[in-house]
Order: C-alpha cells, then sequence, then structure tokens
C-alpha cells in the first residue's frame, strides 16, 4: 500500500459551456467534468450539478460520479463524504470490496441527511444519481443509485456493469443501491459517468466507448477528454463527468 492520491472535479467549479476540465491521477486513472456543450433543456438549480472523483493508495483504485438534481447540495454532499472515506475504502478492498463500498455508502447516505436539513425550501428536493467503482486485486465491484453507470471496455467491446436504481436523497433506503461485480483483464479500461455522457453518446454508447478506448490509448488523460468531446459531437445539452481507470494504459 502507498501513499493515497486523489483527483476530484466539482460542477460548481465549472460552469462555462463548452469547458472541459481533466484531472490526471497517474499511471492508471483520470478524471474529465463540463457543464456541457449547450444548456440544459430541462428545468435545473445550478449550472453544473455532477461531481467526480478517483482515488488511489497504491493498491486499489476508486472511482465515482455523481449526478445532481434539484441542486447540486445532495451532489456534493455525497462526494465531499466519499472523498473523506475513500483512505478507509480503498483500504478495505483488498479484503472485501463489497463491504468497503457498504460502509462508504453508509458514510454518504448520513451526510446527505445532514446536508439537505441546512438548505432553503426549494433545494429541499434535491437527490443524487451516484456510482461508485471499486478496482482491487484484479476485481472490479461497482455500487450504483439512480441513473449513472460503470462500463467495462475488453478488446474492442463494451458492457454495462450494474443498471439503473432509485436516486440517493435523505431517507432513501440504501438497500435499494444496485452492486455489481466483474473480473478484470490486462488491457482493461474502466468508464464511471453520468447520463450526460451516455446519452450524448448516441444509442450506441458502451460501441462508441470502446472505440474511443482502442483510439485513444496515449493516456487516460486523453480517453476522459475525448470521451467528453464524443458526447459535445452528440450536442450535450447536459453535464458530463468522466471518471476512468486503464489496467495497464499506456502513458504516452
Amino acid at each position: 500500500m502507498g501513499t493515497f492520491r486523489l483527483a476530484a472535479l466539482w460542477g460548481d467549479e465549472h460552469n462555462e459551456l463548452g469547458e472541459i476540465a481533466v484531472a490526471d491521477l497517474p499511471p492508471d486513472a483520470a478524471v474529465a467534468l463540463s457543464r456541457g456543450k449547450f444548456p440544459k433543456g430541462y428545468p435545473h438549480l445550478d449550472p453544473n450539478e455532477d461531481a467526480v472523483l478517483a482515488a488511489t493508495d497504491g493498491s486499489a483504485w476508486l472511482l465515482a460520479v455523481a449526478d445532481g438534481h434539484n441542486g447540486f447540495d445532495v451532489a456534493r454532499a455525497a462526494m465531499t463524504a466519499l472523498q473523506a472515506t475513500a483512505p478507509a475504502t480503498l483500504a478495505g478492498a483488498i479484503k472485501d470490496s463489497e463491504a468497503a463500498l457498504w460502509a462508504g455508502l453508509t458514510l454518504v447516505g448520513e451526510a446527505v441527511t445532514e446536508a439537505l436539513a441546512q438548505v432553503p425550501e426549494d433545494r429541499a428536493a434535491s437527490a443524487t444519481a451516484l456510482t461508485v467503482a471499486l478496482v482491487a486485486e484484479g476485481h472490479l465491484t461497482v455500487l450504483t443509485l439512480g441513473d449513472t453507470a460503470a462500463v467495462l471496455v475488453r478488446d474492442g467491446r463494451a458492457r454495462r456493469i450494474g443498471g439503473p436504481t432509485r436516486f440517493l436523497r435523505p431517507g432513501a433506503d440504501l438497500a435499494d443501491a444496485g452492486i455489481d461485480r466483474a473480473d478484470l483483464q490486462p488491457g482493461d479500461t474502466v468508464v464511471v459517468a453520468s447520463d450526460g455522457l451516455f446519452d450524448f453518446l448516441g444509442r450506441s454508447s458502451t460501441r462508441v466507448l470502446a472505440r474511443l478506448a482502442a483510439q485513444h490509448q496515449e493516456n487516460p488523460a486523453g480517453l476522459a477528454g475525448a470521451a467528453v468531446e464524443q458526447a459535445f459531437s452528440g450536442g450535450a445539452g447536459d453535464n458530463v463527468a468522466v471518471a476512468l481507470f486503464c489496467d495497464a494504459c499506456p502513458t504516452g
């Protein structure tokens, strides 16, 4: 186990249309975030309600994306709690990734309830989608609430890990969270993203991600940025958040 390192991007810090923020966590991970290319076409409280992080202790890797609804409040609270608990989650991943994720989610749920008790009335309905993925010892474990998702890319093909569930909000039953697992092989890429990515990659979004992974093997940051740019090409009128892990991804 090595030094804990983290890369995170927050929606309230990236509000310019067309901007793509990318943060690298070498050698194997990166995150990217954007408000989107065009304004949202639906009612919202904040311009950018997504947040994304990647963390590692040298032995395991954590990826997380939150996609807030009715304000950034729950997404911010959830990701702040995830960031604070990331060292313990990573440390527990080697022994039991699923237990480590559930322990972290319990603390996230408590943080969300506390945060929403202090917001104005117009933000009391805030909620978030949340996907958290743990990579440890050749295994991927994914926990999902809402419509964020994880995708596993291997040998030019991609498949979604887990499916949509209820959103995270104060008082939500955390047992509603979906959990799924997959074995990893050298060269695999794990992508965790908000629906702003998948919705604007077209009907075959997983196929597009597989193509991007094959075309942008120069580094994880390059791949993360290319994924957001591809969503822009599809007319991204929503926030886009991406976290990815490349097993043995070349560093350029």
